[in-house]
């Protein structure tokens, strides 16, 4: 199975992932990426991905919401349609945990607020106002694991949030089991 990258290829001008390969135990190329799809049109652009990717990491959760970004411009084209791989954005973040958190509505609405403030890379998904947030209720929250988004969110409260826990998935797992096929 994949197991992060080894080599990458990049189109230049405009930049582009085109694909990620890795060796396999053996030393030998890999094929496991055949197993993935290629991303088609509709799938390129940076928003397109991180919804994608967002969509997946709430199923696997089993969350209500999901906070993500990938931090380029939402139309920016960041693949190439029919090559790219989706097993080739998911060996980019092969060892990435997925977190969750329990937030309120009113923190929900709180944490956007800040992050739209902060011009950060991160957004909910699907929007609060499309799933119309009740303030007082609790929602669980998916989140990437990573260190940036961690700090991110301390940042609004100073603390980590009530109910923050590493799940045992990655952002490859439910890319694999949700946008590979």
């Amino acid at each position: 199975s994949p197991c992060g990258v080894d080599l990458l290829i990049i189109q230049d001008k405009p930049t582009k992932l085109v694909a990620t390969r890795h060796f396999d135990s053996r030393w030998k190329w890999s094929t496991a990426f055949r197993d993935s799809k290629a991303m088609g049109e509709q799938d390129i652009t940076a928003a397109a991905i991180e919804s994608k990717i967002a969509a997946a990491m709430r199923s696997i959760t089993g969350s209500d919401i999901t906070l993500y970004g990938i931090g380029a411009p939402s139309q920016y084209e960041l693949c190439i349609p029919n090559v790219t791989r989706w097993s080739d954005i998911a060996a980019l973040n092969f060892t990435t945990p997925i977190a969750v958190l329990h937030l309120r509505g009113e923190q929900i609405d709180q944490y956007q607020k800040a992050f739209e403030e902060k011009q950060s890379s991160l957004h909910f998904h699907p929007t609060p106002e499309s799933l119309a947030i009740e303030a007082k209720k609790e929602y669980q929250v998916a989140i990437s694991g990573d260190y940036s988004t961690i700090q991110q969110i301390i940042n609004i409260d100073q603390q980590i949030p009530d109910g923050f826990q590493i799940t045992e998935h990655s952002l490859f797992t439910a890319m694999q089991k949700y946008l590979f096929h």
